[in-house]
């Protein structure tokens, strides 16, 4: 497997702690570029004010660092535009449902309906 694909399933683990999402879901990661040994993309963060997102990058960081062929890694932070940021919500709002029938992969979306309780 390319350290490109490594790269994205590691980030893919990483999880949004207000959000419970992964950043690849919510479109956190942009611009990833593997060159030689060297790892770089860009982190949009919903608030760059955040600690708990920081933490984020601190885990992305590790987690790509770990993989084998990476000798280094450049993370970019940039913060979301709000049109960014409600398009991350739309996504955070979304329900999804266990699979029922013979371990298929099923997602049900729920619109304008809050959680119970």
């Amino acid at each position: 497997m390319s350290l490109e694909a490594e790269t994205r399933i590691a980030l893919n683990r990483i999880m949004d702690p207000e959000l419970r999402r992964s950043t690849i879901e919510l479109g956190m990661i942009r611009d990833l570029e593997v060159s030689n040994k060297h790892v770089s993309f860009t982190l949009a963060l919903v608030n760059l004010a955040s600690q708990p997102r920081y933490d984020m990058v601190e885990q992305a960081l590790e987690a790509v660092s770990r993989l084998d062929g990476c000798g280094s890694v450049t993370i970019n932070l940039v913060g979301m535009t709000p049109e960014e940021r409600q398009g991350v919500m739309r996504i955070a709002r979304q329900r999804t449902a266990p699979a029922k029938a013979e371990g298929l992969p099923v997602q049900v979306h729920l619109s304008g309906a809050d959680p119970p309780g």
